[in-house]
């Protein structure tokens, strides 16, 4: 009688994602709208969304002519 070896790996433990312990510590994407309306100045609108939840979002607005420096400091300020 023979024995067949293991052709298989060996199954390891799954390792645990680290959940966020606030709010937008953790983005889980960023989109443009551009507005048709140019409402209080601006005509674009930043969303963004938390990892945590999709309904957690982040609404920003901005211009089309900001840089991405500017578009930077103010996802930092919001």
């Amino acid at each position: 009688m023979q024995n067949k070896s293991m052709i298989s790996k060996l199954v390891e433990l799954l390792h645990l994602l680290s959940v966020p312990d606030n709010h937008f510590d953790s983005i889980n994407s960023l989109a443009y709208y551009l507005k048709k309306s140019k409402e209080e100045g601006y005509n674009m609108l930043m969303i963004v969304t938390n990892q945590l939840g999709s309904t957690d979002i982040c609404l920003i607005s901005c211009h089309t002519t900001n840089t991405a420096p500017e578009i930077a400091h103010l996802f930092f300020d919001k």
